[in-house]
Parts: C-alpha cells; sequence; structure tokens
C-alpha cells in the first residue's frame, strides 16, 4: 500500500537554479553565469527535474498567472520519471519534458516575451500527487534595441527634428548612443 505523497521538482532540490535543461538556457559563450539564469530565447524549451521512479509527470505554463494547475493554462508536456521498472522505490528519478507549445504563440500569450510561470506535478503508480511545483523562466528572443542618439557635447539638440531647424546643427565631433537589452542579465 502506498499512500505517501511522491518527491517532484523542476532540477535538484538543492539547485536554485535548476529546472530549465543547458541545452535552452541561452546565453553567451564565455559567461558561465548566464548558462544557468533561466533566461532563454528557446520558445519550446526543455525543462527536467527529479521524481519518484514510475511517476507520471505533467508540466503546464500558468497563464492565467494563479499559480494552480487549472482548465486555463496550457498543457506544456507529460513523460514519466525514470528508471520505469523495478520493485525498489527510487524518489530520485529523472525526468524531461520538451515544451510542445511555442511560449510566445499570440494565441495563447497576450504579451511576447516576458515571464513564462511552468507548473509542475507528478502522479505515482499508486494514484498519489505531488504538490504543484513552480519554474519561473524569461523568454527574450527580441535583440538590444536603440534607447537614444544625441550629439555627446550637445544632449538637447534633437538630431530628428523635422527640418529647417531654428538654426544650423551644432558641430559634431562625437554621437553618443544608448543602448537597451532587457531583462537584465548576471553581471
Amino acid at each position: 500500500v502506498d499512500t505517501q505523497v511522491p518527491p517532484a521538482s523542476f532540477g535538484t532540490v538543492a539547485g536554485p537554479t535548476d529546472g530549465l535543461h543547458p541545452d535552452s538556457d541561452t546565453g553567451l559563450v564565455g559567461l558561465p553565469a548566464l548558462m544557468t539564469d533561466r533566461i532563454t530565447s528557446d520558445t519550446t524549451p526543455t525543462v527536467w527535474g527529479r521524481a519518484e521512479a514510475n511517476t507520471i509527470v505533467r508540466v503546464y505554463v500558468d497563464v492565467n498567472g494563479n499559480g494552480t494547475i487549472d482548465a486555463a493554462d496550457v498543457f506544456m508536456g507529460q513523460t514519466t520519471a525514470v528508471p520505469l521498472d523495478g520493485n525498489q522505490a527510487e524518489p530520485d528519478g529523472y525526468w524531461e519534458i520538451t515544451s510542445v507549445v511555442d511560449l510566445n504563440d499570440p494565441a495563447i500569450f497576450a504579451q511576447r516575451d516576458g515571464v513564462r510561470t511552468l507548473l509542475m506535478r507528478a502522479t505515482d503508480v499508486a494514484g498519489n500527487r505531488s504538490s504543484t511545483q513552480v519554474l519561473n523562466i524569461w523568454l527574450d528572443t527580441q535583440g538590444p534595441r536603440v534607447e537614444s542618439v544625441f550629439i555627446t557635447s550637445n544632449p538637447a539638440f534633437d538630431l530628428f527634428n523635422p527640418k529647417p531647424t531654428e538654426g544650423p546643427t551644432p558641430l559634431v565631433n562625437q554621437l553618443s548612443i544608448r543602448v537597451a537589452d532587457l531583462p537584465n542579465r548576471a553581471a
């Protein structure tokens, strides 16, 4: 008789940045901190975790933001934690799911890019369900954008004001360009 709730988690229980597969956690080569920051440009990412062996693991995207798996949420995928057989309980099984939905699908998500909250629940062979586990990832598929361009020595002069202006364009020895690439990344 099995009445115990199966252990289940995104990544390892001890790893605070675990859960998004390294192949999906995009970043810059040479900056290791960016490879584990859960910011990705992969719109069908792979997530992974630990669960009792033989449990069925289901992952959903929390579309309505209430932190509960319900009818408003989108099914992302299902798998069974391995190993699959044996008569010994294995609390540290492994599971991995690649999203079957595009996390930037405009029919599902009102906003392109941004935080996506993933919800996971595992059900063991006896029908016991784990508590709902949460993983937040940041989807960032858009490149940097130019915020402003101005004359360094005269930032008040509007380079883009329709001509004619009330005087000549000031002498330009240097231009300044402000570029932003959100979200903030590791230092």
